[in-house]
């Protein structure tokens, strides 16, 4: 398809410029548009200016021709005939500006999975709560329990394996994580969650140590971590890493199990000292 493009600057005389311009076209013999083989180009003496070409215009470009000029007459309110070359500008350059807009897709991140590590330090230690009951294994549940000791028998309060724990992150910089591992057994505490999502503490039996060398923040054996805080210059709580805001606890009443229980219950102790033996 061949086409003809005009290109027509302002003339203060149009009837000048088409006799100029018929004098042109026979000193030039311009030739039919179906038989040119090259574009021919008339350059008048002044006003008017016309290039004739044979480059054929897709679809596409006839398309945006008009969608252009669509936007000029819509965007634009005549209020007259002239414009300055600012504002020539601002037509233009509003008509043939593309809007394109741009999908931000964002990559799910995922942050490292956070591992405790084993130290290899261990702490022999004793426990008892603020007001001086000991620790005693019942071995028949097995479960801990508070007891108040007569002189004597201090003999029957377990000793605790306190071992210590690191993280790539410092998330608890006052608290230090542990497992406290009943001596001469494969019994630990462990902190998890009963059929109906209530946390209690439990004793269990861990065949294979190398279970607790390193432990997943998220993983199943995070019960077995404590977050151990020191509270003054000699008391201690212990806080499940499992279950945030649960601690070990006693009861007030004599040889009652140890349990865990949130920090703002009042009926229960959650405060021990640690005596290393």
């Amino acid at each position: 398809m061949s086409s003809t493009l005009l290109d027509v600057s302002p003339s203060s005389d149009s009837s000048a410029a088409a006799v100029e311009f018929d004098e042109c076209a026979e000193r030039h013999h311009v030739k039919e548009s179906g038989a040119a083989d090259e574009d021919v180009h008339c350059s008048l003496h002044s006003g008017l200016r016309i290039e004739m070409c044979q480059h054929p215009h897709t679809m596409h470009q006839v398309v945006k021709l008009i969608v252009y000029l669509k936007r000029m007459r819509k965007s634009q309110k005549l209020i007259s005939t002239e414009f300055s070359d600012h504002e020539l500008c601002d037509m233009f350059m509003g008509a043939v500006m593309e809007e394109c807009a741009v999908m931000e897709v964002q990559e799910p991140t995922h942050a490292a999975a956070q591992n405790f590590s084993k130290t290899g330090k261990v702490t022999q230690c004793k426990i008892c709560d603020e007001y001086n009951k000991s620790l005693v294994l019942n071995k028949s549940v097995p479960e801990l329990q508070a007891i108040v000791l007569p002189g004597g028998n201090e003999s029957k309060s377990v000793k605790l394996n306190l071992s210590t724990y690191v993280t790539p992150t410092a998330t608890r910089p006052q608290a230090q994580p542990i497992a406290l591992g009943i001596v001469d057994s494969n019994f630990y505490l462990a902190c998890k969650a009963t059929s109906d999502k209530t946390p209690v503490l439990t004793v269990e039996v861990i065949s294979d140590q190398q279970q607790l060398e390193t432990i997943n923040a998220e993983g199943d054996m995070a019960r077995f971590l404590f977050f151990k805080s020191v509270n003054g210059q000699s008391m201690n709580t212990f806080e499940s890493a499992k279950f945030p805001g649960y601690f070990i606890s006693t009861s007030f009443k004599d040889q009652k199990p140890v349990e865990v229980c949130k920090q703002q219950v009042t009926e229960r102790i959650n405060t021990f000292r640690v005596n290393k033996v």
